[in-house]
């Protein structure tokens, strides 16, 4: 029998547990996502006489545990940015979980990656034997993401979904936004960004950045969004933007796509696995190229009918029920 950790939350790390579960009949515990020592000793604890033959682990910070269950575990590495990238400043103590983290990683008797990209990783950077994994992608829920075109603003925007961290290249975003609102035809456009900052010190360095920018009264930061209210927000976007330094998947990619929004996303990583030839993709290191993708699309309609066209026929081919279905095999194959 294998048991599936659920992780009860709202972030990304937390919906790919949750919605796992709904497509798989096999054993189920959830939990939160320990945070401090004592919360991880209590789940450490509640799994220690827990009759299972496996445990999956959802995501890779739950890695850390396996060092200590005493029965073997499957691990679901979503991607390596804390363990193997200097993209994140992180703590001492951080420092040594992330350790451990990558022990369990090794340790692991399975590894579900998100992409062919974060399986690359794995065995370029952790050295992982490739037959150990398996590339099993995330799905998007064409039930809540589809167009829903309604007036619930009154200005134009280009939408960024996504945290303040550094390896999300927003900084890189906010400067390609300054030079289209340098064009005449965009002054008046806004770019709206959704989700929570990270840590308080990357809400800082954006805020200085668009004070430097002059964007102050150009870029709307909403918050985190229930995500029956996100289909809206990408649907009457102008486009998408993801301009990420590093990606195990990209989530929002198909979720806009799924809403007929057009995309500019970066070149590397996951993206272009994700992405196809459905968006335009960038260097995101070069501000110049983000902005002219998004000047294309708007200032072309031929262009973004097509790449709405292309995104739909992209999003079909990602499903939460192929998720799950693929998930049952591999587990078929282990038990």
């Amino acid at each position: 029998m294998i048991t599936l950790i659920i992780t009860t939350g709202n972030t990304s790390l937390d919906r790919y547990s949750q919605i796992l579960s709904k497509g798989l009949t096999n054993d189920k515990i959830e939990t939160k996502m320990p945070v401090s020592f004592k919360e991880g000793f209590d789940f450490l604890k509640k799994l220690k006489n827990y009759e299972t033959d496996i445990f999956h682990l959802p995501h890779q910070q739950f890695a850390r545990y396996s060092n200590f269950i005493n029965k073997p575990c499957v691990i679901t590495v979503h991607d390596l940015s804390l363990q193997c990238t200097t993209l994140f400043k992180v703590s001492n103590r951080m420092k040594i979980y992330l350790k451990f983290d990558i022990l369990g990683i090794k340790k692991a008797k399975h590894i579900f990656a998100d992409s062919e990209s974060t399986k690359n990783d794995l065995v370029s950077k952790l050295k992982i034997n490739p037959d150990k994994i398996s590339v099993v992608y995330l799905g998007v829920d064409q039930n809540i993401y589809n167009p829903k075109k309604t007036v619930f603003v009154n200005f134009n925007y280009i939408l960024y979904v996504g945290s303040e961290q550094p390896r999300k290249n927003l900084s890189s975003l906010l400067k390609a936004f300054r030079i289209i609102k340098q064009n005449e035809n965009f002054k008046d456009l806004k770019l709206i960004k959704i989700g929570n900052p990270g840590l308080e010190t990357d809400r800082k360095t954006i805020l200085k950045l668009i004070n430097e920018l002059n964007l102050q009264n150009d870029v709307v930061f909403t918050g985190f969004v229930p995500e029956a209210e996100l289909p809206k927000y990408y649907s009457n976007a102008a486009c998408f933007v993801l301009p990420s330094l590093y990606e195990g998947f990209g989530l929002p990619l198909l979720e806009a796509m799924a809403c007929g929004c057009p995309v500019v996303a970066s070149n590397v990583t996951s993206i272009p696995e994700v992405a196809g030839d459905a968006g335009l993709l960038v260097n995101p290191l070069n501000v110049k190229e983000i902005a002219n993708a998004i000047e294309q699309i708007l200032s072309d309609d031929s262009l973004r009918e097509k790449l709405i066209n292309k995104g739909f026929a992209q999003s079909n081919k990602f499903s939460w029920d192929k998720t799950a279905s693929e998930t049952a095999k591999v587990y078929e194959s282990l038990q």
